[in-house]
């Protein structure tokens, strides 16, 4: 077999095209199509390219306008919960009260540092906590000590 024989018409066309570099834009827009077709695939984008902060941006603003859409997914909970929307008083955080039940880590997040201290988040983390059997709450005992602390 020749080297020529393992080439095929249009294969430098898309050599040219992925040694491009992705603007904001284009991840934007990445994240709009994907949103169109999937919001589950939109939301997992940001997991699979993890160097784009627009990408992540604009995931963030799609699950801000339509919580609804992802609020079976518990990943999806990040791009609701930033920093920003739990300080603003957000009245998008009220749709984390239906949310999926994310794991039992991620729900003692609430009480600590990582994020500003809101009454829903904090009913969110109870809910999910209580969700729990008493053992496996057992091997968290350490940490909701800490965050009762603070």
């Amino acid at each position: 077999m020749s080297l020529q024989d393992d080439h095929f018409d249009g294969e430098d066309v898309i050599s040219t095209w992925r040694s491009q570099p992705m603007t904001e834009k284009t991840w934007r827009d990445t994240a709009r199509l994907a949103w169109e077709i999937s919001p589950i695939l939109a939301v997992y984008l940001p997991c699979r390219f993890k160097n784009s902060e627009a990408l992540t941006e604009e995931v963030a603003r799609l699950v801000q306008l339509n919580p609804a859409a992802v609020s079976h997914i518990p990943e999806a909970l990040q791009y609701l919960t930033t920093s920003e929307s739990i300080i603003n008083d957000s009245a998008e955080l009220t749709h984390m009260l239906t949310w999926a039940t994310v794991s039992p880590v991620k729900a003692l997040a609430y009480f600590s540092r990582q994020y500003p201290r809101h009454p829903v988040t904090a009913q969110y983390a109870v809910r999910v906590l209580s969700s729990f059997p008493p053992d496996v709450i057992l091997l968290y005992i350490p940490q909701l000590v800490q965050a009762v602390r603070h």
